[in-house]
């Protein structure tokens, strides 16, 4: 008896449709693996969409909640903000229902070519269907997935893109102008927060570090959040590029005190105070220790429960070197060796 050698079928032979050619199987075969590979693309750019539209979102809420952008958020801004966040809720939206529909067309070619492989059919490959029998000339509607898994999708992009929208205006506006009223001082000693309990709107608050003593003036707010409302405008001036400018000046009064002014004008948000009443004293301890020292200090305070209290000074400080005193430009000693980059910490 003579035996013959039998060589396995190829894919190709396997899954070669009833009355169709080599050629068209292999044909059949290769769109039936780029239908599956544009299926997993889309697939793979619904979660993208939402993965980018929701992230543009969260960063922009995390900066509306820091201090540093609201000096910022100019009645301009806040719409120009708003239409970019709808914008860009549309388009997210827009993007995800039409991936959803490109993707309802590719899972229906799928299933056609399917069809014609004899995929769903009973006892061509095996007794049973390689897929669901019941599946066999069916097509899919939109409607797939569309409540477990689309529709869940745009909800939360559309949250995060809502409550963005809702923070560009619910942060409060920072405030261009000030006036104060009259008031005593202390002394605040590098690393303590202690001043004197009256209710007061401008306090002398001088740094000592050993033998000397660096000038600063402390200014006293009703609240902890006006404190932070009006040293943002500050904060814009130190940081902003461009046109800016602050000057303080202290002026001569017929009681013997002084009035102190502060303008402050930056790009975006501008500040302006007024204080009377100031003791002599304290505008001549600047005058005398800018003499032996580069710059003086701006603080800022506030009042709780009876007590005044330094915002932290590591972040809410502001280093300047010329005040003007009666119509006279004072400016600091330069080169006094004092490291004032480490004198808060920072």
């Amino acid at each position: 008896m003579e035996l013959t050698e039998r060589t396995a079928p190829s894919i190709t032979e396997v899954v070669q449709p009833p009355g169709s050619s080599h050629a068209n199987g292999d044909a059949l075969l290769a769109l039936y693996t780029e239908v599956w590979g544009e299926i997993h693309h889309l697939r793979d750019y619904q979660w993208k969409i939402t993965y980018y539209f929701v992230s543009l979102g969260a960063g922009l809420i995390v900066l509306l909640l820091s201090q540093s952008a609201k000096p910022l958020l100019s009645f301009g801004v806040r719409v120009v903000l708003s239409i970019v966040q709808v914008a860009a809720a549309i388009l997210g939206v827009f993007y995800l229902e039409m991936t959803h529909r490109y993707l309802t067309v590719q899972r229906n070619i799928r299933g056609h070519i399917e069809d014609i492989l004899g995929f769903r059919d009973r006892d061509l490959y095996a007794h049973d269907s390689v897929l669901p029998h019941e599946w066999k000339g069916k097509r899919m509607s939109h409607s797939f997935q569309r409540m477990g898994l689309l529709v869940p999708l745009m909800a939360m992009l559309l949250v995060v893109q809502g409550f963005s929208v809702y923070l560009i205006w619910k942060v409060p506006w920072a405030k261009t102008s000030v006036r104060q009223t009259p008031g005593r001082s202390a002394v605040v000693p590098k690393g303590e927060l202690l001043m004197d309990g009256n209710s007061v709107s401008f306090r002398y608050a001088g740094i000592v570090i050993g033998d000397e003593e660096i000038p600063g003036i402390c200014l006293c707010y009703a609240t902890e959040h006006q404190a932070r409302e009006v040293y943002a405008v500050l904060h814009e001036y130190i940081t902003a590029s461009g046109n800016k400018s602050m000057r303080v000046s202290f002026s001569g009064e017929a009681a013997g005190t002084y009035s102190m002014k502060i303008d402050v004008l930056a790009p975006r948000a501008s500040y302006n105070a007024e204080i009377s009443g100031i003791e002599s004293c304290h505008v001549q301890r600047i005058r005398e220790l800018l003499g032996q020292v580069t710059y003086y200090v701006v603080l800022a305070g506030y009042e709780e429960g009876g007590e005044y209290h330094l915002l932290p000074c590591d972040e809410f400080h502001l280093f300047k070197r010329d005040v003007v005193i009666d119509g006279e430009v004072t400016m600091g000693k330069p080169g006094t060796g004092i490291d004032w980059m480490s004198i808060f910490g920072t």
